[in-house]
C-alpha cells in the first residue's frame, strides 16, 4: 500500500521552521502549528497580518495554515499575494507548487516547479518534483530528482523504494532495489520491507519464484539426565496452482536408552488452500506405526482469516493420539505485523482424561531481507505441541532464539537454538536442542 504523499509532505513541512520574521512577530500562532491547531495558528496568523500587512513570513505562515486544513484556494490567494509582491522568493513558489499538488493538481505544480535546479530545494521537495514529473513528464526525468534528493540528505530506503517503483517492483533491478531499502534501516525501510513481501509473494503465486521446494531439517538434543537425542526431518511441497499447496514431511528420531538405539518415525501430509483475498484453510493428517515419542495419530484444520494488512487470525482444532490416550486441542493464533517486524502468539487449549492444560508461546520476527532473525519463548502446565512428543506432562517454560538467510538461488537457510525446562512429578528435565535447516525453492 502506497503511502499519502500529500499526508507525507505534510508531516514533513510540520517540522520546517517557518521564516523568523513569522516566528517573532506571531509567536502563538507557530506554537499552535507545531502543536497541530492549524484552525487556531489561523486564527492567530490573520491578527498578525493585520497588524504587519506586508510581512512576507507572515503570509506564508497563515498560507500554511489554510493548507494543511484543506483551504487551498485560500491557500493559493495568499501565497499569489507572495508571488506578486516577491516574484523572486523561492519558499513562497515551493509552497505554491506543494499547495497545487495537495489539491490535485499535479500537472500545474510540475509546471510551476519544473524550472528549480536542483541546488535551489531541499529533499522533500526534490522527492516531490520526482513524484510530480511523473505525472507532468516522464520516469526518466523522475529519476534524477530522487537521486538529487539522496544528495540532499533524504532517507536512503526512502530513496531506493521510490526508484524502484520507477522502473516496476517486479522486475530484477526493482527487487534488488528493495532488498537494498529493506535492509537500510531508518525512514522507508519498513514500507520496502513489506513492498518486498508482497512482490515475493506475487512471485510464488504466479510460479515465478518457484512451484516446489525440498528441504532437510538435521537437529540435536542434549537433556540432563535423560540419552541425548538426535533428529532428521525431510520435507516438501507443491505449489498447485494460486489456491492450493500440498506437503509431505518424514520426522525421523532416535535416542539411546541403554537397551539400543530406540527409533520413531513420523509422516504428515499438510494441505493449504486459499479460499480468497484474505482467508484461507490449513490442514494436515499424520501418524506411525512404529511409536516411541510420535502420535500415532495427528489430524487438525486450521482456518485463517486477514483481518488487515497487519493482523491475521487462525484458529486450529487439532485431534491426536498417543497410543490409547487421545488429547483434544484448540489453538486460536495471531500473526502481527508492524514496521520490520511480526509478533507470532499462540495459546492451547488441551483436553486429556479430563485435564484441562494450558500453554502460550509467542515468538517476534525481525526481516532485514536477505536475513531474518527471531526470538521467543512459552509456558504451560501440558505440552504446547511445538514437538509432538509424549513428554510435557508438567509445568514447563522455553526460550528460543534463530536466524534465517535466503541466498540469491532461492536457497533458504536457519538455525534455532531451544532451551527448555520442563518439571514431570519429582524430576526436572533441562533440553537444549540444536535445528539446521537448508531448504530450496525450484
Amino acid at each position: 500500500m502506497y503511502v499519502d504523499i500529500r499526508l507525507l509532505l505534510v508531516l514533513l513541512l510540520l517540522h520546517l521552521p517557518a521564516a523568523a520574521g513569522g516566528q517573532e512577530l506571531c509567536p502563538r500562532a507557530s506554537a499552535a502549528m507545531a502543536a497541530g491547531s492549524f484552525s487556531v495558528a489561523e486564527v492567530e496568523a490573520r491578527e498578525c497580518l493585520q497588524g504587519s500587512p506586508g510581512d512576507r513570513s507572515v503570509r506564508l505562515l497563515l498560507a500554511r495554515c489554510l493548507g494543511f486544513q484543506g483551504k487551498y484556494e485560500e491557500a493559493l490567494a495568499e501565497l499569489g499575494e507572495v508571488r506578486a509582491l516577491w516574484p523572486e522568493d523561492l519558499e513562497g513558489l515551493v509552497l505554491y507548487g506543494r499547495v497545487l499538488h495537495w489539491k490535485g493538481e499535479s500537472e500545474r505544480a510540475y509546471r510551476v516547479l519544473r524550472a528549480l535546479a536542483p541546488e535551489q530545494v531541499d529533499w522533500e521537495t526534490a522527492m516531490l518534483l520526482g513524484q510530480l514529473a511523473l505525472v507532468g513528464d516522464s520516469a526518466s526525468v523522475a529519476e534524477p530528482w530522487y537521486w538529487a534528493a539522496l544528495a540532499r540528505g533524504a532517507p536512503r530506503a526512502m530513496v531506493l523504494l521510490a526508484v524502484a517503483r520507477l522502473g516496476g517492483v517486479g522486475t530484477e533491478e526493482g527487487r534488488a532495489l528493495l532488498r537494498e531499502a529493506c535492509g537500510e534501516g531508518g525512514e522507508g525501510s519498513g514500507e520496502a520491507c513489506r513492498e518486498l513481501e508482497r512482490v515475493e509473494e506475487g512471485r510464488r503465486e504466479g510460479g515465478l519464484e518457484g512451484r516446489w521446494f525440498v528441504g532437510i531439517q538435521p537437529g540435536y538434543m542434549a537433556v540432563l539426565e535423560r540419552p541425548d537425542a538426535w533428529s532428521a526431518m525431510l520435507f516438501g511441497g507443491w505449489k498447485v496452482d494460486k489456491v492450493w499447496q500440498l506437503g509431505l514431511s518424514a520426522d525421523l528420531r532416535s535416542r539411546d536408552y541403554g537397551e539400543g538405539m530406540k527409533r520413531d518415525l513420523f509422516m504428515l501430509g499438510t494441505a493449504a488452500w486459499k479460499g480468497g483475498e484474505g482467508w484461507g484453510v490449513d490442514g494436515g493428517l499424520g501418524g506411525t506405526a512404529m511409536r516411541v515419542f510420535s502420535p500415532t495419530l495427528s489430524v487438525y484444520v486450521e482456518p485463517w482469516y486477514k483481518f488487515s494488512k497487519n493482523i491475521v487470525g487462525s484458529l486450529k482444532l487439532w485431534h491426536l493420539q498417543f497410543g490409547g490416550t487421545p488429547v483434544e486441542v484448540v489453538s486460536p493464533h495471531l500473526d502481527l505485523y508492524f514496521w520490520r517486524m511480526m509478533l507470532d502468539i499462540r495459546y492451547y487449549l488441551s483436553v486429556s482424561d479430563g485435564a484441562l492444560g494450558h500453554a502460550v508461546t509467542g515468538k517476534l520476527h525481525f526481516f532485514a531481507d536477505p536475513i531474518r532473525v527471531w526470538g521467543g519463548g512459552g509456558t504451560g502446565n501440558k505440552a504446547d505441541y511445538l514437538d509432538s512428543l509424549e513428554r510435557g506432562s508438567g509445568f514447563f517454560w522455553f526460550g528460543t532464539i534463530g536466524a534465517g538467510f535466503r541466498l540469491p538461488t532461492r536457497t533458504h537457510l536457519g538455525l534455532d537454538y531451544i532451551y527448555r525446562d520442563e518439571s514431570v512429578g519429582e524430576q526436572t528435565y533441562k533440553y537444549h536442542n540444536i535445528l539446521f535447516t537448508l531448504y530450496q525453492w525450484f
